[in-house]
């Protein structure tokens, strides 16, 4: 059995768009920027990629497939949609934080967003269990 470490990926600014927003012109794409911390425990010397914390399907669901999803009104929505897929895409990664920022949101603001930090064990025993089959939020 190989010995584990705790790993780290962050993902700084990766920039997508999405439809997301109560204002009429929120329900078209708009600017987001996507910026994560993902934790978990995984090979100390690893030899292949199986073996690490794989950030690229995650940027590239993020990217490509997240931008096509419906409009939604609320950004809490989009995180609780970006936790989803992140915990449900490799069940080694045990802490994930995130940042959802609008870049025009606010006129006079660079951006403006929300953060927030999960657990696997926080995640897994959600009243709204996200990841069981009648929850409204599962996707592929």
């Amino acid at each position: 059995m190989a010995l584990k470490t705790a790993w780290t990926v962050r993902v700084h600014k990766l920039a997508t768009q999405l439809r997301v927003g109560i204002y009429p012109h929120e329900f078209q794409h708009q600017p987001i920027i996507v910026s994560m911390t993902l934790r978990g425990l995984y090979n100390t010397v690893p030899a292949t990629i199986d073996q690490c914390l794989d950030y690229e399907p995650i940027c590239r669901w993020i990217t490509n497939e997240w931008p096509q999803s419906d409009h939604t009104p609320l950004l809490e929505t989009r995180a609780n949609e970006l936790l989803i897929k992140v915990f449900g895409i490799d069940k080694r990664i045990q802490n994930v934080w995130i940042g959802l920022y609008k870049t025009e949101a606010i006129e006079q603001a660079a951006r403006v967003g929300l953060e927030r930090e999960m657990s696997r064990r926080q995640f897994e025993t959600q009243a709204w269990h996200p990841l069981s089959p009648s929850s409204p939020l599962e996707f592929a």
